[in-house]
C-alpha cells in the first residue's frame, strides 16, 4: 500500500462503502497517510503497517486505536474520532483535525504561545487520567516490549547513553569538559526519575504526533500501541520540535519554567523537577545519536540521521543552549545544566 496509485485505487474503491460517500480527492499528507475529501466532509485514512503482525492478538493495533480514541473521545479528550476501521487491509479513518503537526508549527512560529503549551500540559493530564480509570483493561492491550520491566531496562540504557552524550556534545561545543561529579549527577537524577511511577500511555509520543486545528486546538494522535512510561518523558519528547528532513530545521523545546510551574500545579510539586530531569536526558540522547553520526558518518543508521538532521553544528549549539536552561529550581539538575553554559 505504500505506492500512492495503488492506494488510491484503494481508496476510491473501498471508501464509498465503507463511509457512504464517494471520494472527491485523495492527497498524500505524510507516509502511510491520506487526506479524503468524502462528500462534503474531510476525513483521514491511515495504513497500519504493523496491523498483519498483530492481528488476532490482545495487542492488535487496529482494535487497540479504536478502543482507546472511543474511551478518550468519550472522556472529553482532543483526539480525532475513529469512524471506520478496514481490518482486510489493515486502515483505518479518522475525523480530520488538521495538516499541521505541532513540529511543523514550532518550527515556522514563534515560540512564545504559553497558551499552546498550557494546553498540550492539560490534554495529557486528561489521557492520563482517562487511561487510569480501567487500567486493568488497557493493560492486557500492553504491546509487547512495553511493559514497566522493559521500560526499566531501557532507562538503564538511555542513562549510559546521557553520560557519553555529555561528554561529547561539551567536547564538540568547546565548553567545559564533564567534571566527575557531573557524571555522577547524571547517574543520581536518572536513578530517581526511575522511582516515579509510570502510568499507561501511547508508546509513540513526539512532536508529529499532534495535530494543531486549523482553530489552533491541538489534538493527540497514535494510540494503536500501548506501554508504560513516565508523563514527563511523554511530555518532554512531545513538546520538542526536531524539524527533522527540513534544510533549516533546528531542536527547539517549547517547555519553560512557567509551563513547567503549571505542570507541577497539575500534578504536584516534585512533578517540575522531574520534567526538568527528563529534558536533560532527552536532550542528552539526542545529543549522543548526532554526535556518534558525525563521527561515523557512512554507517547506514548514521548516514540516515544526518539526512534527516541536516545543519548539525546549529543543531549542536541548540543542544547545548537546551541544556543550559533550567526548568526547575533543582540544585543537582541545575549544577549539572551549568555544564552547558558558555564560559564568561
Amino acid at each position: 500500500m505504500d505506492a500512492y496509485g495503488e492506494a488510491e485505487s484503494y481508496l476510491r474503491r473501498r471508501v464509498p462503502e465503507l463511509l457512504g460517500a464517494n471520494v472527491c480527492g485523495v492527497e498524500p499528507i505524510a507516509s502511510g497517510v491520506w487526506s479524503l475529501r468524502v462528500g462534503s466532509a474531510q476525513r483521514v485514512a491511515k495504513y497500519h503497517p504493523f496491523a498483519p503482525l498483530t492481528r488476532g492478538k490482545p495487542y492488535d493495533v487496529l482494535h487497540v486505536e479504536r478502543e482507546v480514541l472511543n474511551a478518550l473521545t468519550e472522556a472529553g479528550c482532543r483526539v480525532p474520532r475513529l469512524i471506520a476501521l478496514d481490518e482486510n487491509a489493515f486502515f483505518a479513518f479518522y475525523e480530520w483535525v488538521g495538516n499541521e503537526t505541532l513540529d511543523d508549527w514550532a518550527q515556522r512560529e514563534p515560540t512564545d504561545r504559553p497558551d499552546r503549551i498550557d494546553d498540550l500540559l492539560h490534554t495529557q493530564c486528561s489521557i492520563d487520567a482517562a487511561l487510569a480509570v480501567e487500567g486493568d483493561r488497557w493493560e492486557s492491550h500492553v504491546a509487547p516490549g512495553g511493559d514497566i520491566e522493559t521500560l526499566t531496562d531501557r532507562w538503564g540504557l538511555v542513562c549510559q547513553r546521557a553520560v557519553w552524550g555529555a561528554e561529547a556534545l561539551l567536547a564538540r561545543v568547546r565548553r567545559r569538559p564533564l567534571r566527575g561529579h557531573i557524571r555522577d549527577s547524571i547517574e543520581r537524577i536518572g536513578g530517581e526519575l526511575a522511582l516515579r511511577a509510570p502510568v499507561l500511555g501511547s508508546s509513540d509520543y513526539n512532536a508529529r504526533n499532534i495535530v494543531i486545528s486549523p482553530q489552533g486546538e491541538a489534538f493527540f494522535l497514535e494510540f494503536s500501541k500501548l506501554s508504560w512510561d513516565w508523563t514527563e518523558r511523554r511530555l518532554v519528547q512531545y513538546t520538542t520540535s526536531m524539524g527533522s528532513g527540513r534544510d533549516q530545521g533546528v531542536i527547539r523545546p517549547l517547555l519553560d519554567p512557567r509551563a513547567a510551574r503549571l505542570y507541577a500545579d497539575l500534578q504536584g510539586a516534585d512533578a517540575q523537577q522531574a520534567l526538568d530531569g527528563h529534558q536533560v536526558f532527552f536532550l542528552l540522547n539526542a545529543a549522543a545519536a548526532l554526535c556518534a553520526a558525525l563521527e561515523r558518518p557512512t554507517e547506514s543508521t548514521h548516514a540516515a540521521l544526518l539526512r534527516a538532521w541536516q545543519n548539525p553544528s546549529q543543531r549542536l549549539q541548540d543542544l547545548a543552549d537546551a541544556l543550559g536552561t533550567p526548568l526547575s529550581s533543582d540544585e543537582q539538575i541545575g549544577s549539572l545544566r551549568a555544564a552547558f553554559v558558555p564560559h564568561e
